[in-house]
């Protein structure tokens, strides 16, 4: 979801649908003139709500999205601008690893973990779990736990059946900059 509104990745992989903005009462709805065009580096791996900003993740690049799309009357309004490419070479491999800490969009990208700021730079904060990542490169999920300011991912060999056997656990303390690794049995 994004302020008011959901947000899918079309067929194509790589088109992002929004929907109308959420009244009260109403469900969700769509239109075909409610999606942004996003085909420059491939296919669309992910998209997360940041900092008022829509990001969609592609396997080796980002883009952002800014404004408050069009408004539920159809009047004028804040249009979504197209999408613009950050200039860095690192996408999201794993949308299930996408997490907001509310000052940093953490996510997997081939390279381990990373902290897109809300200045839109990028920070390998998961360098000194990198091996841990390569014995267990599949994260199975992501969260933020915000009374004590971590972040725990799962970590697993593989993902066959949802499950995650003999995997890992990952727990970025953000106050202290730092790492613990439990395992998962």
């Amino acid at each position: 979801s994004h302020q008011d509104r959901l947000l899918g990745i079309a067929d194509d992989g790589v088109t992002v649908w929004y929907s109308a903005q959420r009244v009260q009462g109403e469900g969700a709805w769509f239109n075909n003139i409610f999606t942004i065009p996003c085909e420059q580096g491939g296919k669309i791996t992910a998209i997360a709500s940041f900092d008022n900003r829509i990001i969609i993740f592609k396997d080796s690049s980002i883009f952002v999205v800014e404004g408050q799309g069009p408004p539920e009357n159809g009047g004028n309004g804040s249009e979504f601008s197209p999408p613009y490419k950050l200039p860095h070479t690192i996408g999201c491999i794993e949308p299930r690893s996408i997490v907001s800490t509310g000052d940093v969009l953490m996510f997997q990208s081939r390279r381990g973990i990373e902290a897109l700021d809300r200045k839109l730079g990028l920070t390998w904060v998961g360098e000194r779990v990198r091996q841990t990542l390569a014995s267990y490169p599949t994260i199975t999920s992501a969260t933020y736990h915000y009374t004590t300011d971590r972040v725990v991912f799962t970590a697993a060999t593989s993902d066959v059946d949802g499950s995650v056997p003999n995997g890992r656990v990952l727990v970025y303390h953000a106050r202290l900059d730092a790492w613990t690794i439990d395992r998962v049995n």
